[in-house]
């Protein structure tokens, strides 16, 4: 059963219906990172598909430069520590071979 599928049950003893098992993402998704203002540390969260296996996450600065890159490895999160890194706006880029990309914008505030 996938989110958004509808489920008729014509038997009108069963009035619930449980739903179990390990949840497969079909598509990938980056979330916002949290804490969003963070310091110095900060996470990421995404659905993994098989698309996404040895896929990264790459920060950028507000002028556009790497800063760094976080290697994703059979893992739904990765923790970026910016001790070493200026308060400002950050950019962080979810990438892989298979996938289209995704960007989004966060916080560092010391």
């Amino acid at each position: 059963v996938k989110s958004g599928d509808k489920i008729t049950i014509s038997n009108a003893q069963i009035n619930k219906l449980m739903v179990s098992g390990e949840l497969i993402p079909d598509v990938y998704a980056l979330e916002q990172n949290y804490p969003n203002p963070f310091n110095p540390e900060t996470t990421f969260k995404f659905n993994t598909t098989s698309e996404l296996e040895n896929g990264k996450v790459i920060i950028f600065n507000a002028r556009g430069q790497q800063v760094q890159e976080l290697n994703i490895i059979n893992s739904s999160t990765v923790v970026w520590k910016a001790e070493n890194q200026p308060s400002g706006i950050y950019f962080y880029k979810l990438v892989s071979n298979n996938v289209n990309s995704k960007m989004k914008k966060m916080t560092l505030m010391k």
